[in-house]
C-alpha cells in the first residue's frame, strides 16, 4: 500500500496492507517498474516525472491515468531516497524481495507496463517495454491509442 494518505487518494485506495491493480481508480494504470541503482532509471526519472506532469495536465486524462513505480530488489529505505533524490511525484512501492517484478514478468530495469483496468477488478496488459521512451508527449499518445481512451 501506498504510504502517504496524499498518495493513497490519487490511487483512489483506501485502508491499510497490500492492494490489487483492480482496486485502483483509474483506467489506465503506466507502471515503471526502477531499482535505485539502475543508472538508465536515474538518468531518466525526470523524464518520468515529465510524463505524470503532462497527465496531470490534460483534464480528460487525468482521472483516467495513473502511475506507479515499483522498486525492483529495493527496500523502503532505497524507495523513499530515490523519491526525495529525483522528486518523484507519484507513487513508488518497494519489491524487495521482487515478488512483483517476477509476477509482471520484468526482466530488466527501466521497464514501463501499460494496463486497462476495467473497474471490475480485473485488468489487461496492453503495453510492455523494457527500457526508456525517447519523447514524452509520443509515449502518452501511444499509451492513449494502444488503451482505448482516445
Amino acid at each position: 500500500m501506498p504510504g502517504s494518505e496524499r498518495e493513497k487518494s490519487y490511487l483512489g485506495l483506501s485502508g491499510t496492507g497490500n492492494f490489487k491493480i483492480g482496486q485502483i481508480k483509474a483506467q489506465v494504470l503506466i507502471i515503471e517498474v526502477f531499482s535505485f541503482y539502475c543508472p538508465h532509471c536515474q538518468r531518466t526519472a525526470s523524464q518520468v516525472n515529465e510524463l505524470y506532469k503532462k497527465i496531470q495536465e490534460r483534464p480528460d486524462m487525468k482521472e483516467k491515468i495513473k502511475m506507479i513505480g515499483i522498486g525492483v530488489n529495493n527496500s523502503i529505505y532505497e524507495v523513499d531516497s530515490y523519491r526525495k533524490r529525483y522528486k518523484v511525484p507519484f507513487p513508488l512501492i518497494p519489491d524487495e524481495n521482487m515478488e512483483i517484478s517476477k509476477m509482471l514478468g520484468v526482466r530488466g530495469t527501466p521497464t514501463y507496463i501499460g494496463i486497462k483496468v476495467n473497474g471490475k477488478g480485473t485488468q489487461k496488459r496492453f503495453y510492455f517495454e523494457e527500457g526508456g521512451f525517447q519523447d514524452t508527449q509520443q509515449f502518452l499518445t501511444e499509451i492513449i491509442k494502444l488503451s482505448g481512451l482516445k
